[in-house]
């Protein structure tokens, strides 16, 4: 059979095309080897491809167990800030709490001192009474006495009598009455230190309070500058509790 122009001309395209097509293959074939042989650091060979080179894998890094680790790592410290905080502020408030009962209770002291105090000034104001009212009695015996002076008359025995029995109960009374106002003066004088006590008790309160506050300030944000505010003003409400304590 006869072979005509056209058929020849369509067979050789063809075949211009196929060397095409495998010319670009073996260059894509040639990139991948290259790309492999870079990879896994071996010589390049021609024809080589990455499926039947073993190409070692490069550093991946596990972002799961990472963000893991460093969760665990901050509930961790967390934790163990959280656990201190509690710790301190319960150690704070326990302080508070022995502060507080020592300022009731020196308070109350104080307020049975001070009615002792004015019950003896009662008391005392009765004796000086009692006293003016002997002097009162000494001062008519005198007269009456002077009286019967007055008239040339002998006066009666009695009236020297009363009237130096009743200088001698004044002189009595005068040691009772200065006896309870001293008394009176000791008791006021301690009821003052107490309330001073009171005081310093009530203030070392207020401290514990500000710090057990800052405390939970702490804890809520984590946030260890206000823990040290808070330890701070802890101290310093422990010390102003044991001087005034001590004092």
């Amino acid at each position: 059979r006869a072979k005509s122009p056209r058929g020849e001309e369509a067979r050789a395209a063809g075949a211009k095309r196929l060397g095409g097509i495998r010319r670009a293959v073996e260059a894509a074939s040639g990139r991948a080897a290259r790309r492999c042989a870079r990879r896994a650091q071996i010589p390049r060979k021609r024809g080589a491809t990455c499926h039947n080179r073993a190409m070692p894998e490069g550093p991946e890094v596990e972002t799961e167990s990472l963000t893991e680790e460093i969760r665990e790592r901050f509930e961790h410290e967390g934790g163990t800030l959280l656990k201190r905080i509690a710790l301190s502020t319960a150690l704070f408030a326990a302080l508070a709490a022995i502060a507080a009962l020592k300022a009731g209770a020196t308070v109350n002291e104080a307020l049975v001192l001070k009615t002792e105090a004015t019950r003896l000034q009662a008391e005392a104001s009765d004796q000086w009474a009692y006293y003016q009212a002997k002097g009162i009695k000494a001062a008519v015996a005198e007269a009456s006495r002077t009286a019967w002076l007055a008239i040339a008359k002998e006066p009666p025995a009695e009236y020297a009598r009363n009237h130096e029995r009743y200088l001698g109960e004044q002189k009595d009374i005068d040691k009772k009455a200065r006896a309870k106002e001293k008394e009176r003066d000791e008791k006021s004088k301690e009821a003052d230190e107490l309330l001073h006590h009171h005081h310093g008790f009530a203030n070392t309160v207020a401290l514990f309070q500000v710090a057990i506050a800052l405390g939970a300030v702490a804890a809520l944000t984590k946030n260890r500058p206000v823990w040290g505010a808070s330890l701070l003003l802890g101290a310093a409400a422990t010390l102003l509790f044991l001087v005034t304590l001590l004092r």
